[in-house]
């Protein structure tokens, strides 16, 4: 069993990525926990997307309800201050390293 991504995993991770939230819109941002944020992307007549990112273990679409605090961290609030509504233009792989980069257009 794995314990994290190999810059291999990475590069096939954001070939997928790209190709399905690539246009998305942001919805929502939820941190689950201090390592793990949820993402809810929604597309134009498309089913509602759920983006899961663990820092340095792993990141992928996902369809399960997860649940969700109460009361947002207040990183999960900044985050949700300047992103959310935003476009996804662009899904990045950073010089073949174990860093995704996700561009973002906001107003």
């Amino acid at each position: 069993m794995k314990s994290e991504m190999t810059s291999f995993d990475i590069a096939a991770l954001v070939y997928e990525l790209s190709q399905t939230i690539q246009g998305a819109r942001i919805e929502n941002i939820y941190q689950l926990n201090p390592t793990t944020l949820l993402i809810r992307l929604h597309r134009p007549k498309q089913p509602t997307l759920q983006l899961l990112l663990e820092a340095g273990k792993r990141a992928h679409l996902t369809s399960y309800a997860l649940s969700k605090p109460l009361k947002p961290p207040s990183f999960c609030m900044a985050l949700r201050k300047h992103l959310r509504n935003g476009k996804i233009n662009e899904v990045q792989q950073h010089e073949f390293e174990r860093v995704v980069t996700i561009k973002v257009k906001t107003r």
